[in-house]
């Protein structure tokens, strides 16, 4: 199954980097693996699609790995962010 990252690219969905990222905010990994495995992944869908469907599951059973979870990723968008004007600005 392919999902669509934040900036554009296709890449395959691997369902181990979702719940790696759930337990890295906190929640457990029996919880990690029940939300993952409960998630109808499609393909072409976008990392923010699969993103609030995550929290709003996550929310539901672990609220504190919810928020983390959520920081977690804007912080990491940032970084991403950070990188892409770094490189804008060298081509410039």
């Amino acid at each position: 199954m392919v999902e669509i990252l934040s900036y554009g690219v296709e890449e395959e969905f691997e369902e181990e980097k979702l719940i790696a990222s759930m337990v890295n905010a906190g929640a457990s990994r029996a919880v990690a693996e029940k939300i993952a495995k409960s998630i109808d992944i499609r393909d072409g869908m976008t990392t923010d699609e699969i993103r609030e469907l995550v929290i709003k599951e996550l929310i539901k059973v672990d609220e504190k790995a919810a928020k983390e979870y959520v920081k977690f990723k804007k912080k990491k968008e940032a970084r991403y962010k950070d990188r892409q004007n770094a490189a804008y600005l060298i081509s410039a």
